[in-house]
Order: C-alpha cells, then structure tokens, then sequence
C-alpha cells in the first residue's frame, strides 16, 4: 500500500486504515509492503507516520519488518525451487 495522506479522512482515519491493513496480514499471514514518496505532505510525516511507527513496533514479535533489499535476500536464501527474485 502506498502510504500517503488520503485528504478526505482526519488523521485517525488515516491511521485506523493503515493499522487494518497491517492487522489483516498479521491474521492472514501475508505480506504487507509500504512504501512512499519522499515528497508526500509534512501532516502526514508528523501527525500519521509517528503512530503507524509505534504501531508496528507494538508487533514486532508478530510480524517480519526488513526493508525490500533485505527481504529479496531472506527469499532467495529460502527458496526452496532454487529460482532467484532479483
């Protein structure tokens, strides 16, 4: 999902949403991608990203949190066929 300010909903909309999605992987086991432009809105750098943050780290025993770099490389590592993800 790509984290941006949707303009239309408060603050804590915005992060009720983002928090949803990170809860639906955690129940579904499945990957969960953020990633962002660094030119979004400030509102959303100080007021949203700050929770989102905090909430992540409160799951931190739940969930695998690495960067796509790091990732790629944990799949390659445990791939089981033997193809590569570049």
């Amino acid at each position: 999902a790509e984290l941006t300010d949707k303009k239309k909903w408060d603050i804590a909309c915005n992060i009720k949403f983002y928090k949803e999605i990170i809860d639906r992987a955690i129940e579904n086991k499945s990957l969960c991608a953020f990633w962002f432009h660094p030119s979004f809105e400030t509102t959303f750098l100080e007021k949203i990203l700050p929770d989102l943050f905090s909430y992540i780290d409160s799951k931190k025993d739940e969930i695998f949190i690495t960067t796509a770099t790091v990732y790629t490389e944990w799949l390659n590592k445990n791939n089981k066929n033997g193809r590569k993800i570049n």
